[in-house]
């Protein structure tokens, strides 16, 4: 009997010895993983912002917005819509100024005049541009009236 606690005790040592290992490997192989998925994402940022690339910018908004980080990814939406014209990132600039959320308790919402002409510009330039989800937003905000340049809002 006491030859089999001792096993026990032995195999149970082993075992809580070995666990915390396992624990750490499994960690260390998440955080590589998710360190790889930030620099794929780093490089198309690089690539969007440097060389104007749009679709190596809708692969990074995919990932922020998905990701539920895209309060983190306005400035660089607002860079690809004034350097590059992206249609994309004008509307997402449009999104990020008129959605009314809170972060970190703070409400985000400005609703002031000049932010809300900003975000027309925005929406407008990307309708220009030839952005979908755009033209029916704009097509409801103007119903039958007639649509601005962009040009005229700011």
């Amino acid at each position: 009997m006491e030859t089999i606690k001792r096993i026990n005790h032995t195999f149970c040592c082993i075992f809580l010895l070995l666990s915390p290992a396992c624990k750490d490997k499994r960690e260390s192989q998440i955080i590589n993983v998710s360190q790889e998925e930030v620099a794929v994402i780093h490089g198309e940022l690089m690539n969007a912002l440097n060389n104007g690339d749009f679709k190596s910018y809708n692969v990074a908004s995919n990932y922020y917005i998905l990701k539920d980080k895209w309060p983190e990814f306005y400035f660089y939406s607002l860079i690809m819509a004034n350097k590059y014209n992206c249609p994309e990132a004008h509307y997402h600039v449009y999104s990020f100024l008129t959605d009314k959320v809170y972060i970190d308790q703070i409400n985000m919402y400005s609703g002031d005049v000049i932010t809300r002409k900003m975000s027309l510009y925005h929406l407008l330039k990307s309708f220009e541009l030839g952005h979908e989800p755009s033209k029916q937003m704009v097509l409801d905000i103007y119903k039958n009236k007639k649509v601005p340049k962009a040009s005229d809002i700011l």
